[in-house]
């Protein structure tokens, strides 16, 4: 008879860099950029904390919801930043007035 295994928690901290990171990215479309940069870093170093409490405690589960923090916080941060480090490159090239 086999001894059943405990359940797994889900990390909070996990689930709050998804979040983050989808509320960034509703930021960006929104047309908030501040707003969506602050939520695409909070996400990424959110999800970076969960990886390190999940991998330290094998008790809590989550490692997808974190990568997806992670992924989303970049995508975000980078439709947010992308446009400033264009503009430049378009003005010097007479493409932007």
């Amino acid at each position: 008879m086999s001894v059943p295994r405990p359940a797994r928690r889900l990390d909070a901290l996990a689930v709050l860099s998804a979040v983050a990171g989808a509320a960034g990215l509703a930021a960006v479309f929104l047309r908030l950029p501040l707003v969506a940069l602050v939520l695409a870093i909070g996400a990424i170093v959110i999800a970076l904390v969960s990886r390190r409490r999940l991998r330290a405690d094998d008790s809590l589960r989550g490692a997808r919801l974190g990568v997806l923090g992670i992924v989303l916080g970049a995508i975000g941060g980078f439709l947010v930043v992308f446009p400033y480090l264009l503009a430049p490159i378009l003005i010097a090239m007479g493409k932007l007035t």
